[in-house]
């Protein structure tokens, strides 16, 4: 990748290991957005890059034991990257009709309003462990229906900054989520929406 590895990165990776969410948010602030940019520049899909994004900064959480082994992250991250983006290009190409309405058909079902409700109260327990600007930052973009850059117009701060604060926000909240409540599918249709 581009960007070297981060000063401190063996040791990052130690913490990364023992589940510390302050060396994970170093790693995210330090590849985050060089992953996006390397998505984006394969599948030409500003939401879809944002997806591969998170699913990759997800799964470096999940396999967060196994990291410190390994002597080259940037080019572990890399390959991941190339790898995960390749295939969703290639699938991409390949889908003829339109994906089932999976959503649509939840949402009719008996349970679903009482699911919703779950998942939203749970999105918003996690929403407000945030800090405090990628809190104020999130709310603007999924509450208020705010683009990046009227955010970063508001705040006055960097469009990038702003990606960057939702970015690390959904890597929080699809772990929260799942790691406290067990709840994948829906809610990562509703935290990927709305992307800009």
């Amino acid at each position: 990748m581009p960007r070297t590895q981060i000063h401190n990165e063996p040791e990052l990776l130690i913490r990364l290991a023992q589940s510390d969410e302050k060396a994970y948010t170093e790693i995210i602030d330090h590849y985050g957005s060089v992953i996006y940019g390397h998505c984006l520049m394969y599948v030409k899909d500003a939401g879809l890059a944002e997806e591969i994004t998170q699913d990759i900064l997800f799964s470096i959480w999940k396999q967060r034991a196994e990291l410190p082994s390994i002597s080259n992250f940037a080019g572990y991250v890399y390959r991941m990257t190339r790898n995960r983006s390749i295939n969703a290009f290639k699938s991409k190409l390949a889908a003829t009709e339109p994906p089932a309405d999976h959503l649509k058909s939840w949402l009719h079902s008996p349970d679903a309003s009482i699911e919703y409700k779950q998942l939203s109260e749970a999105i918003a327990r996690g929403v407000e462990l945030l800090p405090a600007r990628r809190q104020q930052v999130f709310k603007m973009s999924r509450y208020e229906g705010l683009s990046y850059e009227e955010i970063a117009q508001q705040l006055n701060i960097a469009k990038s900054t702003v990606k960057d604060h939702i970015l690390e926000a959904l890597v929080f909240l699809r772990t929260y989520i799942k790691e406290e409540y067990g709840i994948v599918t829906i809610s990562l249709f509703w935290l990927a929406s709305h992307s800009r």
